[in-house]
């Protein structure tokens, strides 16, 4: 597994471009204002999220996919892989936007951090499965639905606020069940669509 890790993290870097800077370009409206971090928080989280689909398409490019019938690995190992790379993404996402948000407020808030942990993590719970299933391409039609996700839920942000504040001391523990139940319907997809590999 540390073979495939480090081959993610490898793919990542050389495909590191200035042209992921234009992601950042829809933030720059929202700096002085209150919802700079907000939607710092969301982008960025979408595009760290985005960087385990990435090195799946490499994977198809490579034709390693191809390979899965002959790893020493089992498919169970292979979609775990990708799962922990993910929380590796969604952990730096939110050491980031923490310093981020430090360095623009002043304030030690998890808050912002905990969005763009959430977000990048979200993201993949559904996107791993989706990539392995319908194959990079028809499984990046769900980012369509992330791109709008900022607008959609910045109208909801006083409400998010409010329910942040009530639910504070049970946050953690609710996210880790909800997302508990969310890996392992992801899980067991990813390693379905996996399996066909090794056919």
């Amino acid at each position: 597994m540390k073979g495939l890790l480090y081959k993610d993290f490898k793919s990542i870097l050389k495909l590191i471009s200035p042209v992921y800077l234009m992601s950042l370009i829809p933030i720059i409206v929202y700096i002085g204002k209150d919802m700079f971090l907000f939607m710092f928080s969301i982008i960025i989280g979408i595009l760290f999220g985005m960087q385990v689909s990435i090195t799946i398409s490499v994977d198809e490019k490579t034709k390693l996919v191809n390979y899965y019938r002959i790893l020493p690995l089992s498919y169970h190992v292979i979609a775990m892989e990708k799962y922990i790379f993910t929380l590796i993404i969604s952990l730096l996402t939110g050491i980031i936007i923490f310093l981020v948000t430090f360095s623009y407020s002043g304030q030690l808030s998890l808050l912002y951090p905990f969005i763009g942990f959430y977000v990048a993590l979200i993201y993949n719970m559904i996107v791993i499965p989706a990539s392995f299933y319908f194959g990079v391409e028809k499984g990046r039609y769900i980012l369509i639905g992330f791109t709008i996700l900022p607008i959609i839920i910045t109208k909801f942000n006083n409400v998010l606020l409010k329910l942040y504040s009530i639910l504070q001391t049970n946050l953690i523990a609710l996210a880790v069940i909800l997302h508990l139940i969310i890996f392992v319907i992801s899980y067991v997809i990813s390693v379905k669509s996996i399996e066909k590999y090794r056919i």
